[in-house]
């Protein structure tokens, strides 16, 4: 045993790995930190309103994507692991001239719907203003994110874990700054906070390929990839706007039927849980262009069952974790947030089970069988929307942590006899 994880170790994989998470978890340090000290030097209700309008800015910045940047992490991986340059700038220039209209489109209608979906979908009136600055700083979300997803799909995972660590460096050290000189302005705060992809992304724009907007291939290839594109990114696209509600509507049933104090309660709850997301998302990020360079199922069944064995130890050592962990909570926060240490105990021990869900879900993705995205996602909506309805005036938060991991152990079923099925039924099909 010991011999085989030492080989690992020194496996190209691990290092991308290591890299990975370096940043991801880098930024997630610092996005703790960063509410840690909001959380202390504001009330729970402003608190409230801070987290609300980065739900908004998270939704629409989701929303925006409309599966464009699976779709670049799928081909464009494919293209460089087959050295077709020509096709990667292609694919490039396909996902950049959507993300940047899109994001303009919802900018503008956020900027209009803010008095709205204050006062109908949060039932809090107060947070309008807010709403309206959030929208300003998709932008520069959407196409830092689109710049590291390139990278991602290249591997070049160690300026991909840079420009994450330099991002939530950044955020933290401006907004400790003001909270250090006592400005407390919400407004202020949240101007920092969006500020910072903005100016990544002018510094980071450089490292996607060149010239990759006066892309030459001839108009039938051209063609071939963006009906290829456009048929993988549909499904996704489904998958992705629905998720997008189903992963906030507890925050919305909360702010309903409960108010902003039990809003600010459930986000703190989650923020330790980011860490359990970042370690998740940088076995994806890892995994996913590996995976999407393989040619047959053979391989990719292999593929998956060596990175199972990883990942159950992984999993069951990380539950030993969570109970300990609480006293975070209280630490960092402080006690006028402990209703939340139990609730965000509740919540790691239900996330646990999304690291099962990783290769199962690129299994889907590499078969380009992206609808079952699309069903799972719906499903989950309607489950999530029922469950939330019916638990949360009846539980308080406790009925949103119940939604929450019922919600991931049915996408772990799901992803899993899905994959199973494409493994015995389907063959991979590539451009």
């Amino acid at each position: 045993m010991l011999k085989k994880i030492i080989i690992f170790l020194k496996k190209k994989i691990f290092k991308d790995f290591f890299w990975v998470y370096s940043g991801l978890i880098l930024n997630s340090v610092s996005l703790f930190l960063l509410n840690a000290v909001l959380a202390r030097a504001l009330s729970e209700e402003t608190m409230g309103i801070f987290s609300l309008s980065l739900l908004v800015l998270g939704a629409v910045t989701d929303m925006s994507d409309f599966g464009l940047n699976a779709g670049l992490l799928r081909f464009a991986a494919y293209y460089n692991g087959q050295k077709q340059p020509e096709k990667l700038k292609q694919v490039v220039r396909i996902v950049w001239y959507w993300r940047w209209r899109i994001s303009i489109i919802l900018t503008v209608g956020g900027l209009l719907l803010a008095d709205p979906i204050a006062d109908f979908i949060f039932k809090q009136p107060a947070v309008s203003n807010y709403l309206r600055l959030s929208f300003l700083g998709i932008g520069g979300v959407v196409i830092l994110g689109f710049i590291s997803t390139y990278l991602q799909s290249v591997q070049k995972f160690f300026i991909f874990s840079v420009t994450n660590t330099v991002k939530g460096f950044l955020r933290l050290l401006l907004i400790g700054l003001l909270v250090w000189f006592n400005i407390k302005n919400l407004s202020i705060i949240m101007s920092a906070y969006l500020l910072v992809p903005w100016v990544l992304t002018l510094v980071f724009f450089k490292l996607l390929p060149g010239n990759f907007h006066k892309n030459q291939l001839e108009e039938g290839e051209r063609k071939k990839i963006n009906n290829e594109l456009a048929h993988f990114s549909f499904w996704i696209t489904i998958w992705s706007l629905v998720t997008v509600v189903s992963s906030r509507i507890d925050q919305i049933m909360i702010s309903n039927f409960l108010g902003l104090k039990e809003v600010s309660y459930y986000y703190i709850a989650m923020q330790p849980i980011a860490f359990y997301m970042f370690f998740s998302q940088t076995i994806s990020s890892v995994i996913n262009p590996k995976i999407s360079s393989l040619r047959n199922k053979n391989e990719v069944k292999d593929f998956v069952k060596r990175i199972l064995f990883w990942l159950i130890p992984v999993v069951l050592g990380l539950a030993l974790f969570v109970y300990p962990s609480k006293f975070f909570i209280n630490f960092f926060f402080g006690q006028k947030y402990a209703n939340s240490i139990m609730v965000y105990v509740y919540l790691a021990y239900g996330f646990l089970f999304t690291f099962l869900t990783i290769p199962f879900s690129a299994v889907i993705t590499v078969f380009h069988q992206t609808k079952f995205f699309a069903i799972n996602s719906v499903i989950l909506i309607l489950l999530n929307i029922a469950l939330d309805w019916l638990l949360i005036p009846r539980f308080g938060l406790y009925g949103a942590v119940i939604t929450f991991a019922v919600g991931i152990i049915f996408a772990f079923v799901f992803n899993a006899v899905v994959s199973i099925y494409l493994f015995k039924y389907k063959e991979i099909k590539m451009i």
